[in-house]
């Protein structure tokens, strides 16, 4: 594979900035930037386009675990209840995808706009390119990333520029997902306040923190693609941070 010409491409959707009183919707105008970018790329035609999309694009939710709904397509089912039940109506147009769960366990679930997914279907096919996948945040910055995590817990935390989302995991089990405004955002403050709201025994456990780092920028406005950092915050380090 040549250097200049890859046959993968991973880039981030969603880094740009809103614009207020803009005329046309916020991913038509990603959808416009991002086709730019894309020619800027000048990827040959067959190239694989991965999309890793920001925070403000997708949502979370937990899905317990049902005796009674054992089932790939049951579990599937009852994901999509828990967004309706979130979100209303409009999350009968999601793509909902989940985490696989150990027996007894929740998993974790996301969602992206089916429409979302379409559009970025066409603006890659429309130039020769193959959109092989895309993969919210939270996953990209935590999969590959040795995360410990044993019988305890931890949370893990993803930091964007825009939202920060929080999941509280125990003995590799999601138990609490909240996705928060990264503008005046603290960590320790709200972490506590989410172990507080949760009426959990012990102290907030610790965290383990993916950062967007300052990767190469492209033409869109968004990151070319996602450079992560990562910190770790025990637990008493959390307590008096948030002191």
């Amino acid at each position: 594979m040549s250097r200049w010409w890859p046959d993968h491409l991973v880039l981030r959707l969603g880094d740009a900035p809103r614009v207020q009183g803009a005329t046309t919707s916020r991913w038509d105008t990603t959808l416009d930037a991002f086709g730019r970018e894309l020619d800027a790329r000048a990827a040959k035609r067959g190239t694989r386009i991965t999309c890793v999309v920001s925070g403000d694009g997708v949502r979370y939710r937990i899905v317990p675990w049902s005796d009674e709904l054992t089932s790939p397509a049951q579990r599937r089912a009852l994901a999509q209840h828990c967004f309706k039940d979130a979100y209303g109506d409009v999350a009968g147009n999601w793509s909902i995808s989940q985490t696989e769960s150990v027996y007894g366990g929740a998993s974790l679930a996301c969602a992206l706009d089916a429409i979302l997914l379409d559009r970025l279907e066409a603006v890659t096919r429309s130039r020769g390119l193959r959109l092989v996948g895309l993969q919210p945040s939270m996953m990209n910055a935590f999969n590959g990333a040795h995360v410990s995590v044993g019988s305890g817990s931890v949370w893990l935390v993803c930091a964007e520029p825009a939202w920060t989302t929080l999941l509280l995991v125990s003995g590799g089990e999601p138990l609490h997902v909240r996705q928060l405004p990264s503008a005046g955002f603290e960590l320790a403050l709200a972490l506590n306040r989410e172990w507080f709201a949760l009426g959990l025994e012990g102290t907030c456990p610790p965290a383990r923190i993916a950062t967007l780092g300052a990767g190469p920028t492209s033409a869109a406005g968004d990151s070319a693609e996602p450079v992560w950092t990562y910190a770790d915050i025990d637990a008493s380090a959390m307590a008096r941070l948030a002191a």
